[in-house]
């Protein structure tokens, strides 16, 4: 449960048929190469193609000096690299290659989703430094960290409205970037976001859309442990003269260790394209989104952590007896067209409209003589518990409008790509949060841990209209040029935004309204240089902006501010070896903080501080070996606060210390060919439980295996997440801390795609 209203203070923050024969082509091509190549004494090069090769191309026949003809010359081409993108978009809005961006970016491709059969965002960010994880049952209360920070998460260009980033589906994903530190605000001000927004960094996911030069015909089918179940389609149908329209789609449930606990998923993403010539494109998209499940508070910390007087089963469920299910439902259309004017101008024009609805009951223990009542979270003991819930009702409903122009020119020996553009956005976010009984009491009986069952559930009174009624405007005009000349990429943006919130508490008992009207400046600037073809240095600053809503304020708030300074090294295809090593220092300033002068109420005078060092590499030690490892070693404390006591504090569920390494190995020829494997560790460090670090959980090292194959238009996957099947805890965000999760056991799914 996320005490999103003013109620609680909150001190943290494809394969196809094509494909299969394209494989065939480039196993033709392949051996063609082999032939012309060998006389040259160059077959190590041509075998290093097979694997990556994506295009061939052959010339024209030549003749050998003596006038007799040759074989053919041909070349192949393509990124050696697997899991290595050519280039983003996230980074700065522009199609730009990674190592020329003076940021920290680490992009996750499809051929990394694939490889390790990720279905969750959670799951697939556990392959770039500094991103937190996020138990599925936790998703509802928490969104992601990235540099002990908050996260906003955009998709095709437009940051979600909501809490809910941990539920966001990959089943039409085609790549992740995730975008270290503020950014300048790069996607607008994110007040679509509620109270998160992206001081720590953004997490981009791009989506496959229709395509009008290929047909895709597949179908999925995954299978897991506790009665997980999922089916998939992708269905890309040309339509001729430039037009296609697509539909890719998922339906499927979640089991759990926990008793009784499922979650139900529907997703669905139609779109269509239209792209006339090589200057104009046109694509529609359109998000539907379902999650269904009963709300799980976690467990007290009496019987798990503590099992001195009690032990609590993990697999008990603290739920009472006839509690609605959870719902949230997320609809979204994107609108973008790219026009090509001439060899320098291009515009580009995004128009989105999202809407999500969420409606969670939750229920949860206190001890019975806590002086705060049902307010005094995470206080079960072993005996004399009541039982107390609450409905959490949220309506966001987000407009943005996009417009940019880009120009792509030289001036002297420099090469310009500059854009300006206008972000607008307007939130309505309407809210209420009911208690049973006014109090949230459920039953005051004494429950002892662990409880047979709970009491019934009664279903608060609904304020009509709702007693929370936001709106929050932003618009941000920007300017950005990137410079390339001589080994030199210089990167400077201006972004002014002007935001306005519109807090109105109807509440008479909660009830402080907060309207306010805000200007910021947030630049950014940075520059990499080329040591070499395969080395460079970076360095940049950028600043973010945020107005926090949320909480309740004595006096109107003023903007949250955020600033980063960072500094790096990359490496890019050093005997396949790509990647970096970056330190960094990001402080979040303004940061509401609990005012001792009028309880339950908030002020800004926080501040709040990361800093560490983190690498990202690649390594494509073969044609058919590739590796990834992530390393993270980082300080995030708060630095100042009204109340002492958290001054020094380490930031709620965020490691110090947190590492991943994974390899894969495909065989490409002999009998095994088609069969692949994967093996991979991650570890991260203590977890503070709370704000006041009353408790850590430990730290933790977890296997995970991959086996796949491909057989003609089939692909197959076995994943084994947890191999060694180690129980431990981690913290719930349920009202901010307090209660630990019982962490995902040993977990195996099998998934069947199959292209027609």
């Amino acid at each position: 449960m996320n005490a999103k209203p003013q109620l609680t203070h909150h001190n943290t923050s494809s394969s196809s048929t094509l494909a299969n024969a394209s494989a065939q082509m480039r196993l033709s091509a392949v051996a063609l190469a082999a032939l012309g190549v060998f006389a040259s004494g160059a077959q190590a090069q041509a075998a290093s193609g097979v694997a990556a090769a994506n295009q061939a191309t052959s010339s024209t026949s030549a003749s050998s000096g003596d006038g007799s003809p040759s074989l053919p010359r041909v070349e192949i081409t393509g990124q050696r690299e697997r899991y290595r993108a050519a280039s983003t978009s996230a980074g700065s809005r522009t199609d730009t290659p990674p190592e020329n961006i003076p940021q920290s970016i680490v992009t996750l491709n499809r051929n990394l989703l694939q490889d390790q059969g990720v279905s969750t965002l959670s799951d697939a960010l556990r392959n770039a430094s500094n991103v937190n994880s996020i138990d599925s049952r936790d998703a509802w209360n928490v969104n992601f960290k990235v540099r002990g920070f908050n996260a906003s998460t955009v998709v095709d260009g437009v940051a979600m409205p909501g809490y809910f980033a941990g539920f966001e589906s990959l089943i039409a994903a085609e790549q992740i970037d995730v975008v270290k530190g503020p950014a300048g605000a790069l996607f607008g001000a994110a007040q679509g976001q509620g109270t998160y927004a992206s001081t720590g960094g953004t997490i981009v996911l791009s989506t496959r859309a229709a395509d009008p030069l290929r047909a895709v015909r597949e179908v999925g089918v995954r299978l897991g442990s506790f009665d997980e179940r999922a089916i998939n389609l992708d269905f890309n149908q040309p339509l001729g003269e430039g037009w296609a329209m697509r539909l890719i789609g998922e339906v499927g449930r979640t089991g759990y260790e926990t008793e009784g606990l499922t979650q139900r998923h529907s997703v669905w993403a139609p779109s269509l394209s239209w792209r006339p010539d090589g200057r104009t494109r046109v694509v529609l998209r359109l998000r539907s989104q379902d999650t269904k499940g009963l709300d799980y508070s976690g467990l007290p910390l009496t019987g798990t952590l503590d099992s001195s007087q009690v032990t609590v089963p993990r697999s008990h469920f603290i739920v009472s007896q006839g509690q609605p299910d959870n719902t949230l439902e997320s609809r979204g259309v994107n609108l973008q067209w790219t026009q090509q004017f001439n060899d320098v101008w291009s515009g580009q024009l995004l128009l989105s409209r999202q809407n999500v609805e969420l409606d969670q009951r939750g229920m949860w223990l206190v001890n019975a003589t806590h002086p705060f009542g049902c307010f005094g979270w995470a206080s079960a003991g072993v005996a004399g518990n009541a039982a107390c819930g609450t409905r959490l009702w949220d309506q966001f409903s987000t407009t943005t409008v996009s417009p940019a122009l880009t120009a792509r020119f030289g001036t002297g020996t420099a090469q310009h790509t500059a854009q300006v553009g206008v972000d607008w956005e307007r939130t309505r976010d309407d809210a209420y949060m009911a208690f049973p009984n006014f109090f949230g009491n459920l039953d005051l009986a004494a429950y002892n841990l662990p409880s047979a069952s709970y009491a019934a559930w009664v279903e608060p009174t609904a304020p009509n209209p709702p007693d929370q009624q936001n709106t929050y405007h932003s618009r941000t005009i920007y300017a950005q040029d990137q410079m390339d000349l001589d080994g030199l990429h210089l990167l400077v943006s201006l972004r002014q935004s002007d935001i306005k919130i519109t807090d109105v508490n109807v509440s008479p008992v909660f009830g402080q309204n907060n309207v306010t009207e805000n200007r910021k400046f947030t630049p950014r600037f940075g520059a990499v240089y080329d040591w070499t073809a395969h080395l460079s240095t970076f360095a940049g600053v950028s600043h973010g902006v945020k107005v926090p809503v949320g909480n309740i304020f004595s006096t109107p708030p003023k903007p949250e501010t955020s600033l980063q300074k960072e500094i790096g090294l990359r490496l890019k295809d050093v005997g396949g070896l790509s990647g970096s090593l970056a330190w960094f220092d990001l402080a979040r300033e303004n940061v509401a903080v609990g005012d001792p002068a009028n309880p339950g109420k908030s002020r800004q005078t926080g501040l709040q501080r990361s800093r560490g060092v983190e690498a990202d590499l690649r390594w494509q030690a073969s044609p058919a070996l590739a590796w990834l490892a992530q390393v993270t070693r980082m300080k995030a404390r708060t630095e100042e606060d009204t109340t002492t006591a958290n001054v020094g504090k380490v930031l709620f569920n965020v490691p110090e210390r947190s590492a991943r390494i994974a390899g894969r190995y495909e065989w490409l020829q002999g009998p095994a060919a088609g069969l692949s494997a994967g093996l991979g560790l991650t570890n991260h460090g203590r977890l503070a439980g709370d704000t006041l670090n009353t408790f850590f959980t430990p730290s933790a090292t977890l296997w995970d295996a991959q086996l796949g194959y491909k057989a003609g238009a089939g692909r197959y996957a076995l994943r084994i997440d947890n191999l060694a099947d180690k129980k431990y805890f981690v913290p719930s965000a349920y009202f901010s801390g307090g209660q630990v999760i019982p962490a995902r056991p040993r977990t195996l799914q099998l998934s069947a795609n199959y292209a027609f």
